[in-house]
């Protein structure tokens, strides 16, 4: 199966689980705890996504090799709402241009595949930073993940919600972010696909960290995740 992580790359996700420490027979003394990074009492949702052009994330995949990175590119401001272009690079080349709409009252994907538009505009992340309603989407739009030959856009429907807020690992330390799970589904050819996504937000980072399962008809599933690693403002 071809998994195409495009939007949200928004992530299904089971948080991150620390081991503790036993009691150890050579009475070692254990090291000082890692710092993480607060997620600010203050924080707005527009606070969760960069907007400012040249801003650039880096991730790497939690197994296997390679590198995603994500650079803004344009920043329309239409008064209360950004719109924010995003263009993405696998490995160094680009791979696609995703438009995002941020303000205080939600992120949104606006497009993915290049232009392909999402109508109407897709829910990233809810109205509000403790509010864990639940989201409907009922649309058309570019499909998360299909198989070779099978279309790549058409109906989609699914749900999102805040989760809450979580400590997660990343390459750059433990860091505070809101959680935002969602699951959509969509046929496509003959399969049906069901899409479970986890995305981590952070203040100034945007996506910290992701995991993203599919289940298809047939039985195949897929699973990928990723984590930041670098960040510049600019």
């Amino acid at each position: 199966m071809k998994l195409l992580t495009i939007g949200c790359i928004a992530a299904l996700a089971a948080a991150l689980s620390l081991a503790g420490c036993g009691k150890s027979d050579d009475k070692s003394v254990a090291g000082p705890a890692p710092k993480i990074e607060k997620f600010p009492e203050s924080t707005k949702i527009s606070d969760l996504f960069p907007t400012t052009v040249g801003a650039q994330s880096a991730f790497k995949p939690t197994t296997g090799t390679g590198e995603m990175t994500l650079k803004v590119t344009d920043v329309q401001d239409m008064g209360g709402t950004k719109s924010v272009t995003v263009d993405v690079f696998q490995n160094g080349d680009k791979s696609d241009t995703i438009k995002w709409r941020v303000s205080d009252e939600g992120i949104f994907q606006e497009t993915a595949r290049n232009g392909k538009p999402y109508n109407p505009p897709q829910p990233v992340v809810g109205p509000a930073v403790k509010d864990t309603k639940q989201v409907d989407y009922n649309g058309n739009g570019p499909y998360p993940s299909v198989n070779k030959d099978e279309p790549v856009s058409g109906p989609l429907k699914g749900i999102l919600r805040n989760r809450g807020i979580e400590v997660v690992d990343t390459g750059m330390g433990q860091i505070e972010a809101l959680a935002v799970e969602s699951i959509y589904q969509y046929s496509a050819g003959k399969n049906t696909y069901r899409v479970s996504n986890v995305t981590w937000f952070a203040p100034k980072y945007g996506i910290v960290r992701m995991l993203q399962q599919t289940q298809r008809s047939d039985g195949q599933t897929q699973s990928f995740s990723m984590k930041l690693t670098s960040f510049r403002s600019k």
